[in-house]
């Protein structure tokens, strides 16, 4: 199974139920087993509770969660036993519609996908708790595309599916070009189940009138939503400044992951099969690329990801790219610097766990110990952390004669202090992240002497760069960041293609193979990783409160 296990709803207190050794609740180790993956465990754990309190008010429960354990194992008839008997016992309508929920779960991993869209209909979603309701809503929304069409119109009911069979059936009508009875369908979805659609990822193809298109995909809500928003500005730009120089400019269409991988793969496979779609802008990270490999080759349907940083997506063989700015090299550049001018030996790294500083910290610890040096310490935090003195005790214990920061000016200015309060004062590296007038401003003494690059800058005389920030800060009232300008440049390529026309996805997947370099917003740009000697990069240095070059 690869959707998440479900939580029972009751756990019993440890005063009051079976307890196991150290006065943990039975049930609560098993929840833990299962949602560790440790199946075994959780079965025998919940075996042992059926066996020995028969008649308990949560047998019901337990039952279900035995059956949750098997079928991680793969015994899907056994599962599919344990929820017949779960149903049997349950004494509440939440403990029925748990039994129901394991039945369903375990007809679809059998390929019975009609059968687990029946046992869906029958239970009621409401009595389920919030977590509960959602693995429920994703298990319909994933059965229902496995169903033909003809089955989905038998599957109709009156029941909370519904609506998940309506929305589907829009789809399919739509990406077979059918407009009209699409139309008809998602008009009787909204005025049975107003805002359906909003709520559960119901966005459809464009109705173009059989034009061809280019979509864009991100996670506008929900995690990366912040990010997403500065990329979705920079394409929304790109085809803006094109409606007057390119002739039939195609038609853009924005469509929402909401930072969902399940929404991320239905609206891959939904362009993927609706032949309008020419090509994709996205998505937004290297993971979600690998993810939609699969599709896209199966599709021969071209994404181009404006931010993706993993060398990864280059092996996927085609259909899936990469935009690679100058910028992605600044981190082994850095290195260098660090190693062959500051004369750094052993370094340490603190990043954030954001895909961006992932990477870097990897392509800088490759260039060090390319270089004969050695990372002693690497340590990393989440994005809305503020204290880092675990890490940075690590970082002085190792002995380490350099830092390397690829994280955002903001989170610069919060370390830097905390370096020098933990009495480690040693040579800082930055990347264009700390490119920012707040550095010197609000770090103060405790950025002096740091160094970092400039890969992109608002204030940047490179004419590509200065065009890009005149029109986007003229269109957005903001300067512009690294994000929204890649996204431009990816954006503008695609259109360039268009312009030259590639109007099929056989030539848009022609001309990214063939692109060599592209001078854009951000800069020097390849497709994919370049085999080309790494360009020179600006390095700056903080002296005296003042950010300058350094030759």
């Amino acid at each position: 199974m690869t959707r998440k296990t479900i939580v029972l709803l009751s756990i019993l207190a440890a005063a009051c139920g079976p307890v196991s050794d150290g006065g943990l609740s039975s049930e609560e180790r098993a929840e833990s087993l299962l949602d560790s993956g440790d199946f075994a465990g959780a079965e025998q754990i919940y075996s042992k509770l059926i066996e020995e309190h028969p008649t308990d008010n949560s047998l019901s429960d337990w039952i279900a969660g035995r059956g949750r354990a098997l079928l991680g194992m793969g015994r899907t008839e056994e599962a599919l036993s344990a929820a017949s008997d779960a149903g049997s016992a349950a004494t509440d309508a939440r403990q029925a519609s748990t039994a129901l929920l394991l039945e369903a779960m375990a007809e679809a991993a059998g390929g019975s996908h009609a059968r687990a869209i029946a046992a869906l209909g029958r239970l009621d979603k409401e009595s389920l708790d919030g977590e509960e309701a959602e693995d429920a809503d994703q298990l319909a929304s994933g059965e229902v595309e496995a169903l033909s069409s003809d089955d989905l119109q038998r599957a109709r009911t009156s029941s909370w599916v519904e609506p998940f069979i309506l929305l589907e059936l829009s789809r399919r009508y739509q990406a077979e070009g059918d407009s009209d009875r699409a139309a008809m369908t998602s008009a009787e979805l909204d005025r049975l189940y107003p805002g359906f659609r909003e709520r559960h990822g119901g966005q459809e193809v464009p109705d173009t009138g059989g034009g061809s298109y280019i979509a864009l995909l991100l996670p506008l809500t929900g995690d990366g939503s912040a990010y997403a928003a500065q990329v979705r500005n920079g394409v929304d730009l790109a085809f803006s400044r094109s409606a007057d120089l390119i002739a039939g400019l195609p038609q853009l269409s924005t469509l929402d992951t909401r930072g969902s991988e399940a929404e991320l793969a239905r609206l891959a496979g939904n362009l993927a099969r609706d032949g309008n779609c020419v090509a994709v802008i996205g998505p937004m990270t290297s993971r979600e690329a690998l993810e939609i490999a699969d599709t896209a080759k199966a599709g021969e349907l071209v994404f181009l990801s404006p931010t993706a940083t993993s060398a990864q997506v280059d092996d996927i063989g085609g259909y899936v790219h990469r935009l690679v700015a100058t910028g992605s090299d600044e981190a082994a550049a850095m290195a260098e610097h660090a190693v062959n001018t500051a004369g750094c030996e052993r370094l340490a790294i603190l990043h954030s766990y954001t895909a961006a500083s992932v990477a870097q910290a990897e392509q800088f610890t490759a260039t060090v110990e390319d270089l004969g040096a050695e990372v002693v310490a690497t340590r990393a935090f989440s994005t809305d952390d503020t204290d880092f003195r675990s890490q940075i005790l690590a970082i002085r214990g190792a002995g380490a004669d350099g830092i390397f920061l690829p994280v955002t000016a903001y989170e610069a200015i919060q370390i830097a202090p905390q370096l020098r309060f933990y009495s480690v004062e040693i040579p800082i590296f930055g990347t264009s992240g700390w490119d920012n007038e707040i550095v010197p401003r609000m770090g103060g003494e405790y950025v002096e002497g740091a160094v970092f690059t400039t890969s992109f800058g608002s204030s940047s005389l490179y004419p590509p760069t200065a065009r890009f920030v005149f029109h986007y800060s003229r269109a957005y009232s903001t300067d512009p960041s690294l994000l929204a300008a890649q996204a431009y440049d990816a954006a503008t390529i695609i259109l360039q293609a268009w312009s030259e026309g590639c109007r099929t996805r056989e030539s848009m997947e022609s001309r990214l193979n063939r692109m060599g370099s592209f001078s854009g917003a951000a800069g020097r740009s390849t497709i994919g990783a370049s085999t080309e000697l790494r360009t020179s990069i600006p390095m700056v240095t903080i002296l005296e409160g003042e950010i300058i070059g350094i030759e």
